[in-house]
């Protein structure tokens, strides 16, 4: 298995459309300008493949790209980072989850946020499936219970690891 990044704009609408429509409820579905909106704003976006196909996907932005437009109405207690690259989204294939791979994918986020200069790397992370604790092994300085984040899915916890 192996991670890449999707560097063609296409390719990653593709992947996008797939793994939302295979891993979230229809409430928290992309639309097309909202995924237009993330690349315009820098958005970068990993695949995590096996021999045969992609079982993951995760997309990074940088904070200030997504703040004014999404997370200050969803999270007011976050405090912007504006040097931040923030994890929008870590979508892993049912049959493909709990074996590590959304933390995998974490690292790597880490890692570019860290090559690239940022100066943290945060994400919203929901309770119900998990995540938060693959990305919790990030030794975050930050982390809270943000509830109803997302009326369908509830309650996240918001993770921020200073780099």
């Amino acid at each position: 298995m192996v991670i890449v990044e999707v560097n063609d704009q296409d390719r990653a609408n593709e992947l996008i459309k797939y793994f939302d429509k295979e891993c979230f409820p229809k409430e928290m579905l992309l639309e097309d300008d909202g995924i237009s909106h993330l690349f315009e704003n820098g958005a970068r976006v990993f695949e995590y493949r096996t021999e045969f196909s992609a079982v993951a996907v995760m997309i990074l932005v940088p904070e200030a790209a997504v703040y004014e437009y999404e997370l200050r109405e969803a999270d007011p207690e976050m405090e912007f980072d504006p040097n931040g690259m923030y994890c929008y989204s870590i979508a892993v294939l049912p049959f493909h989850r709990r074996k590590g791979i959304g933390q995998s994918l974490t690292r790597v986020g880490l890692d570019t946020a860290r090559h690239e200069g940022f100066t943290s790397f945060s994400a919203h992370a929901r309770i119900s499936n998990h995540w938060h604790e693959g990305m919790a092994t990030t030794n975050p300085q930050e982390r809270r219970i943000v509830p109803n984040y997302w009326e369908e899915d509830g309650d996240v916890e918001f993770q921020r690891t200073h780099l």
